[in-house]
């Protein structure tokens, strides 16, 4: 058996929008656009402000290094300088102690006597006895006995 038939009627076709209906449409449209836009822009400065916030907080601690790092250079240098003084005045002490030392230990005889000059051969240079390859004095003989004159030597 078979059921009963059900006939589809073709329906109505839409009524046109209204010129207001397609205003309102136009808008929305317009407006989801715009809210897309604006979204993507705030999107945008957020994100640019983070990464300047990021960048400003290295600029600060590059900075407080860079402070420290002076601050420890002017100490070191303050201290070297220090150091160089120190050194300066221990060194003019010791050089005068130097200059006082060779006037004291330089008799005036020596002060005095200038180099002989360069033609003159070193072995025509007179010198005393035992000196320079001469034979040493010969100390003199006493009679037995006799103590007198050693005590010199």
């Amino acid at each position: 058996m078979e059921g009963p038939s059900v006939s589809s009627t073709p329906s109505d076709p839409p009524a046109p929008p209204t010129t207001t209906a397609i205003i309102w449409q136009d808008f929305d449209r317009r407006h989801m656009l715009y809210m897309d836009q604006h979204n993507a822009v705030c999107d945008s400065i957020q994100n640019t402000q983070e990464r300047f916030s990021q960048e400003l907080q290295q600029i600060h601690v590059s900075l407080a290094q860079s402070k420290q790092a002076q601050e420890t250079f002017e100490k070191n240098q303050n201290q070297m300088q220090e150091a160089n003084q120190a050194l300066y005045k221990e060194f003019q002490s010791l050089k005068d102690d130097l200059q006082n030392f060779m006037r004291i230990m330089t008799p005036a005889s020596i002060k005095d006597v200038s180099c002989p000059p360069a033609h003159i051969v070193p072995s025509t240079i007179s010198s005393p006895p035992g000196f320079l390859g001469q034979p040493p004095a010969r100390l003199p003989v006493l009679p037995s006995g006799t103590t007198e004159g050693l005590s010199r030597f």
